[in-house]
């Protein structure tokens, strides 16, 4: 028979793997958003009236942006100030921010504020309608953006036309643009950058893209092997902005609860199958 301990040691990785499991679920449905969309760092950074004009046409899943760090922001209410990360976009906010509040590319006077940015500025996250200065210039908060804590998101319109973007992000989604035809509008627009594989992060992306042709083809699973090794070390060796950082953090976070429930798990089942087998070979050993 079991000893209490015993049992008491496997009810508990049990539950610690249930646990695990669960929280990989919740950090799961937060980092699947990167899964949807691809992102490149453009090899040479475009003025954002350079990124309109290459945006004509209604292209609507497609963003292209760019961020610069240490800007002040101001509110004339509360006399507070704060420094943030400005992001400023050419197309809709929903690529780049799923799950914040929507910014049109024809809104030209709304932002959306990080939490701490806003917590700063206002001293709480209920903000929609408050004005937020930079530069000299008055916006209307849209929302807050509740995943990252340091931002001030801004469309690009006339105001920011001079600004210099080096992102260009595509939605993912198998119905609205693959990865061919993401790379085919790079090429017909003169546009040259690197993928950042953030999706590969997720573990049935990764393995799709590991499989060669045949699985006898042992090149293959080199050369698949290598291209994602490339593709990682690119992730670790660039300078992110801070929505880069949001989406690696939640991508980290979800694969560490995902490996704690496996070893949580693992022990689990080699203490079962021990009890069960070894226990009842012992149990016969004493009749």
């Amino acid at each position: 028979m079991m000893r209490r301990g015993g049992f008491l040691w496997m009810a508990a990785c049990l539950a610690a793997a249930v646990l695990s499991g669960i929280w990989s679920l919740k950090a799961g449905t937060e980092a699947d958003s990167t899964e949807h969309y691809l992102t490149a760092d453009l090899s040479q950074p475009v003025t954002a009236a350079e990124a309109q004009k290459t945006l004509a046409g209604k292209q609507k899943c497609v963003t292209i942006w760019g961020a610069k760090e240490h800007i002040t922001l101001s509110q004339t209410e509360t006399g507070r100030e704060t420094e943030a990360e400005m992001l400023v976009l050419c197309g809709s906010s929903e690529w780049v921010l799923p799950g914040a509040a929507i910014l049109s590319p024809s809104d030209n006077r709304g932002c959306l504020l990080g939490k701490k940015t806003a917590e700063q500025l206002f001293g709480g996250t209920d903000i929609a309608g408050e004005k937020v200065e930079q530069g000299g210039q008055c916006w209307l908060a849209r929302g807050v953006i509740h995943n990252i804590s340091d931002a001030f998101v801004v469309e690009a319109g006339e105001r920011m036309s001079k600004m210099h973007l080096n992102r260009i992000t595509f939605s993912h989604r198998p119905q609205v643009l693959t990865r061919i035809r993401a790379q085919a509008f790079l090429d017909q627009r003169g546009l040259a950058g690197t993928w950042l594989r953030f999706d590969l992060a997720h573990g049935t992306r990764m393995f799709q893209e590991l499989l060669p042709g045949q699985w006898s083809d042992f090149s293959g699973w080199k050369s698949n092997w290598n291209t994602q090794q490339s593709a990682f070390s690119m992730l670790r060796r660039i300078h992110k902005n801070n929505i880069e950082l949001t989406w690696e953090s939640l991508l980290i976070k979800k694969l560490l609860w995902e490996l704690l429930a496996i070893i949580f798990f693992s022990i689990f089942l080699s203490k079962w199958i021990t009890n069960v087998f070894f226990g009842m070979d012992k149990e016969r050993m004493a009749y």
